[in-house]
């Protein structure tokens, strides 16, 4: 059994939906057998809120019990299972609106959340890159003005794309500047979009 952090919820993928369990109907593990226990931990922070987090998460604790060929009966409980937290960078893009599907020649509409993880204003400008042979064109000026984002606060940002060719298609490359510091953060793929004939 696994008995997850406050941080978190557990869902037991050991059972079908009818309730049996995906093992054998045995109870009992043969010598030399090995069995694995699937569980899936969901966060109960945010995205915005987990972005906050750096370093190491517990996850939760490992609680076993068994009972022998002979009645005795046993228990190990794990330590706190760790978890690395992936480290973001000081400028944070999320895509917030960017469809699966849209047909050739039909413009649609791409949503950035630009987050600022710093405590630094910053002052920001997106440069749109066109990818050579692309089936995608970036809609209107290729440099555009984001403006002010606070310390440690978000902003969202639409940009128009107008599909030409059929196919799959990688959504990109963005550059963002911060033009307070000169500094440049490049995005070479924000996503993926399929694009059909009408």
């Amino acid at each position: 059994v696994l008995a997850p952090s406050p941080l978190y919820t557990v869902t037991d993928l050991n059972f079908l939906a009818s309730g049996e369990s995906i093992f054998a109907e045995s109870d009992y593990i043969s010598p030399d057998d090995t069995w694995q226990y699937l569980y899936k931990l969901s966060p109960k922070m945010t995205a915005d809120e987990n972005s906050n987090v750096k370093g190491v998460s517990s996850v939760g604790k490992l609680d076993i019990m068994w009972l022998s060929n002979f009645g005795e009966r046993g228990r190990l409980q794990s330590s706190q299972l760790q978890r690395l937290i992936q480290q973001q960078g000081e400028l944070v893009v999320t895509v917030q609106s960017l469809p699966l599907f849209i047909a050739s020649d039909e413009q649609f509409q791409l949503v950035l959340r630009l987050r600022n993880t710093t405590d630094r204003k910053y002052n920001l400008h997106i440069i749109l890159n066109q990818i050579s042979n692309s089936g995608l064109i970036w809609v209107g000026d290729i440099k555009k003005v984001v403006g002010e984002v606070l310390p440690c606060s978000y902003l969202d940002v639409q940009l128009d794309i107008l599909p030409i060719k059929s196919g799959v298609w990688d959504v990109g490359e963005i550059t963002i500047e911060n033009v307070l510091t000169n500094k440049r953060f490049s995005y070479p793929s924000i996503g993926q979009i399929l694009v059909g004939l009408k």
